[in-house]
Order: C-alpha cells, then structure tokens, then sequence
C-alpha cells in the first residue's frame, strides 16, 4: 500500500474518534505502527495531506482550539475528511 492511500485511510478511520487531524499525528501513527519501511518525513507527510486537499478528498482548516479542536492547539493547520456528499 503506498503513502497516500494509507493516510487517507488513516483519516477516514480516525474521523470515527475525531472530526479532525494534525500533520504531527498522522506523522506520529506512521512511525509507531511501523507499515512502513522506510522514515516518512514532515514534508512528505505535509505535501500528501495537501494533494488531498486538491483532490478534493479532505478540506483543510485552521484550528480555533475548541470543538472539535479541542485537542489540537490555536492556529495549527488540520485537515477534515469531506463526507461521501462533499460537505462535512
């Protein structure tokens, strides 16, 4: 399974706990479920959450700290995975 597909699956499963996630968690599941080979870098891991953005699979958002934001602090940039229908 390649990067991408395994983050997107990532988010789609962790949308069942939280309505959304950081660059620093998908980059912390990586490492320690060991699905990869090889060390998976920030930029990698940024440049993909980005690409699904683009491909219209994700949206991203700036966290406001409460909500659904509770835990990720002010101002970091998140990423929501879009329902079936395109809105969340």
């Amino acid at each position: 399974m390649n990067f991408s597909k395994s983050v997107h699956i990532l988010l789609r499963k962790i949308r069942c706990f939280f309505n959304v996630i950081f660059c620093g968690a998908v980059l912390e599941w990586s490492r320690k479920s060991g699905v990869f080979n090889v060390e998976v870098k920030t930029q990698q891991t940024t440049e993909i959450l980005q690409t699904l953005v683009l491909d219209d699979e994700t949206v991203e958002v700036k966290s406001t700290g409460f909500g659904d934001f509770s835990s990720v602090p002010i101002g970091r940039i998140s990423y929501r995975c879009k329902s079936k229908d395109g809105n969340r």
